[in-house]
């Protein structure tokens, strides 16, 4: 049976070691360690596979594989070194968090119900599009004039003579001689 840890090295302590004690007369017992390589660990020892079953910590550091797949064995695996997130300290109250934070891990269930409410959401947005534009176009049809008025671009058969207007017109403009000043002696 396969079983299937949040971290790559866990290591389970199901039964303590105990040292011997010549005077007593009990011998050294090495107790019963379960380690986890890079994640995982099988067995076909049925009273190994009961003790883990029963291990305070089945279900939330270690799970049951058997049903499992590899995509789900690597989504259940932690990265290797954890986050290391640090606060500074000033007069004993936090003043900053410095690092990265771990991010969310969502199980499977909770991965399929969050695209599922991202689906419903997109199209509830694409319905309020399709009636704000279907709206928008028939109050534009009922309009007897467009919108927006446009211009004709100027040809040189609708340029009028007079661009900037008689009144705008220098009538000294005539007068001054263009060119450089003159010195004055």
């Amino acid at each position: 049976m396969k079983f299937v840890s949040k971290q790559i090295n866990l290591m389970l302590t199901l039964k303590p070691a105990l040292q011997r004690e010549p005077l007593t007369g009990r011998p050294a017992d090495p107790g019963i360690h379960v380690r986890f390589a890079h994640g995982l660990f099988s067995t076909d020892n049925d009273d190994l596979i009961t003790a883990l079953k029963n291990h305070p910590s089945f279900g939330y550091d270690f799970v049951q594989a058997d049903s499992m797949s590899e995509e789900d064995m690597k989504r259940n695996l932690d990265r290797v070194e954890p986050a290391h997130v640090i606060t500074e300290l000033k007069y004993g109250t936090p003043e900053s968090t410095v690092g990265e934070k771990r991010p969310l891990k969502l199980t499977p269930e909770m991965e399929k119900y969050v695209s599922m409410l991202a689906e419903k959401r997109a199209l509830d947005i694409l319905k309020q599009i399709a009636e704000n534009q279907t709206d928008t176009v028939q109050a534009e049809q009922l309009q007897d004039e467009p919108s927006v008025e446009i211009n004709p671009l100027p040809t040189p058969d609708n340029i009028p003579n007079d661009v900037l207007g008689e009144s705008s017109v220098n009538t000294d403009a005539e007068k001054t001689k263009k060119g450089r000043p003159k010195k004055k002696v």
